[in-house]
């Protein structure tokens, strides 16, 4: 755990969520963000840090990017993500697989981090699917849209 390096997606509530748990569990300098948007985040933005953390010995971990990038880096990466291929109600979502990779016990999973994990595999009815009261529904959906900067005009 103390060598993996986190590169961070589009910003989204789960991503914030990620970034947070990391920054938590390992320290500020195991996350690598930089702020990409929601749609169309690929690792080619961070070739150049990632490239330093193999050289470095640290394991990059690829959260929700596309994998465009030299086949030859992404095998040496980790890649965490639960859209396309890896989707599904049944699958892990990307703040479960790296609370697992994090080697977290099961102590530590807080009903937040089951509200972002259902808010972002299953939106509404997700949520409502684990029992989310209206007005834990209503925060979760504000944080998430203010974590992708959706303004108040945006949704008008």
């Amino acid at each position: 755990m103390a060598t993996l390096t986190f590169f961070l997606g589009g910003r989204d509530l789960e991503m914030a969520e990620i970034a947070a748990l990391v920054r938590a569990t390992v320290g500020a300098h195991a996350v690598v963000d930089k702020g990409l948007p929601w749609h169309g985040a690929v690792a080619s933005a961070y070739a150049n840090e990632i490239a330093t953390a193999l050289a470095c010995g640290r394991q990059p971990v690829l959260v929700e990017l596309g994998l465009d990038l030299d086949a030859g880096v992404i095998d040496r990466c980790l890649v965490v993500d639960h859209h396309g291929s890896r989707a599904g109600a049944d699958q892990p979502t990307s703040l479960e697989q790296v609370f697992a990779l994090l080697h977290l016990p099961p102590s530590r999973w807080t009903r937040r981090h089951a509200l972002v994990a259902a808010n972002d595999r299953g939106w509404i009815p997700g949520l409502r699917a684990m029992g989310a009261t209206a007005a834990e529904i209503a925060a979760i959906r504000a944080e998430d849209r203010a974590a992708q900067g959706i303004t108040a005009a945006d949704e008008e």
